[in-house]
């Protein structure tokens, strides 16, 4: 699994290796990451398969975590090894 921060508290996980399994696209998803994260839009492109959108208090981390909160560059670098 592979969880991406949207930002404002919220956290999508997906299958990290959904191209690989060949899932299905899911618009939803994709549609969540274009409109939170454009940052990944060309790095991750499509998300598929099945995905959970969650919250941290949902996941039972109490500390706010968006974007710029940490480092985030292990993401970029595991997607870019993934599209060559």
């Amino acid at each position: 699994m592979e969880a991406i921060v949207l930002g404002a508290g919220n956290i999508l996980y997906c299958n990290e290796e959904d191209s690989r399994l060949q899932l299905a696209p899911n618009l939803r998803a994709s549609a969540l990451i274009w409109q939170h994260r454009p940052d990944l839009v060309s790095l991750r492109p499509i998300i598929n398969g099945n995905a959970i959108l969650t919250t941290l208090t949902e996941t039972g981390d109490s500390q706010p975590l968006d974007p710029g909160d940490y480092d985030d560059s292990f993401l970029h670098e595991s997607f870019k090894s993934k599209r060559s």
